[in-house]
């Protein structure tokens, strides 16, 4: 497979601004300040925690409450000398540009296979746990709702992206969906799915063409977290050093019970010397960052490096992909494994806190000869009862 958008700029800006509210702000006084000089102002909570895709464009400002953050179209210099003048008072913690993000996945084509030795390597087979009773959302481009693997399955679903529904016609959100919750036993070829009895919510964030911007990428994590979620995973980014608004929201989820994953990039080219640094949003602290494993357990070839939590399988992996086709092989899921292994970790402890599934998935990773830049603590594994983990 190819890279799905290879015209990407990763320094591509929007024009608005992504905004870090302090978690004690008083919402309503906030935007009534901001409707006073005549801001069109939009809650999320308001509209049960999704905010519509057409409203994401119009609206002067889009308020995720969930998150404590705020997107901001063009300020004028009215709107300009409010926000200044919240930001003095410790109300906005933070202004920054807004970007897009990109689907994640390995450069160049990869053969068709039919073996699904990621499962075998974080040790599933012998995981007592199906994720049953944990909400995922995978926040990508979409799934395909037709696929015979999960027909008969609860599948929630909506999209953020204006003029389109959730079918997944990319491709990417169906296959890290299959990784992440696929069937026990499909309808054809060996198992790819490790949380099986996972609810899956499908956040359609990126376009058919493939891009999202930071905005819509928030709507979809309130969304998700409105609705209970306790894995998200995220299956784009972008090369841009850390993103403030990103490590305020994989705090503010961790605070909620849920864990942020996404993909610490495929950009490397390690054969030449080429080791590119982990990408946005999985370079900040609160966000899971995932590095790819061959099926020889050594890192891939494309796999960035630098702020890595732990690693996984991601090298000619099989799993779901849009009708007709059904499958595919392809590099790149890495941070989908550790996904599916999250929601294992929660079943076996409901009880446990967020920042103590972390922990647990960290301890009983795997050990690997290779440096923690590389590899983070090792290759993630399944939980094989509901006291292995420390």
């Amino acid at each position: 497979m190819t890279d799905i958008h290879p015209q990407r700029d990763e320094h591509r800006t929007t024009g608005r601004k992504l905004v870090v509210l302090s978690p004690t702000v008083n919402i309503p006084a906030m935007t009534s300040a901001l409707s006073a000089v005549g801001m069109d102002v939009v809650v999320a909570s308001a509209l049960g925690g999704a905010v519509p895709p057409e409203t994401m464009v119009t609206a002067d400002a889009i308020v995720f409450d969930r998150l404590h953050t705020m997107v901001v179209a063009d300020p004028s210099p009215a709107v300009l000398s409010v926000m200044n003048e919240l930001q003095a008072r410790g109300i906005l913690l933070s202004v920054e540009d807004e970007g897009f993000v990109y689907p994640l996945s390995a450069p160049g084509p990869v053969g068709q296979g039919d073996v699904t030795w990621g499962l075998g390597a974080i040790g599933v087979e012998q995981s007592p746990f199906a994720g049953r009773g944990i909400r995922v959302a995978i926040l990508g481009t979409g799934f395909d709702l037709n696929h015979p693997d999960f027909q008969g399955r609860r599948i929630v679903h909506q999209s953020f992206v204006p003029g389109e529904t959730a079918q997944d016609r990319a491709g990417h959100g169906t296959y890290t969906a299959g990784v992440v919750g696929g069937p026990r036993t499909p309808s054809q070829g060996p198992r790819y799915g490790i949380a099986y009895e996972a609810e899956l919510y499908i956040a359609k964030v990126l376009s058919d063409q493939g891009g999202g911007a930071d905005g819509v990428i928030m709507n979809g994590i309130n969304w998700a977290l409105e609705n209970g979620c306790r894995v998200l995973l995220m299956t784009a980014g972008s090369a841009r050093p850390p993103v403030e608004a990103y490590r305020a929201i994989g705090e503010r989820a961790l605070n909620q019970g849920a864990i942020i994953v996404a993909a610490a990039g495929n950009d490397s080219r390690r054969s030449q010397g080429v080791i590119r640094p982990t990408g946005s949003p999985a370079n900040v602290g609160t966000i899971v960052a995932v590095a790819v494993l061959d099926s020889s357990l050594r890192v891939a070839n494309f796999s960035n490096g630098g702020k890595i939590d732990i690693a996984a399988p991601g090298v000619d992996v099989l799993s779901s992909w849009p009708l007709p086709r059904g499958y595919i092989t392809i590099s790149g899921p890495a941070a989908a494994h550790v996904a599916g292994v999250l929601a294992l970790l929660m079943e076996a402890d409901p009880h446990a806190s967020a920042r103590e599934i972390w922990r647990r998935m960290l301890a009983t990773a795997r050990q690997l000869n290779a440096p923690a830049s590389d590899v983070g603590v090792g290759l993630v594994q399944a939980p094989v009862s509901a006291t292995t983990a420390p």
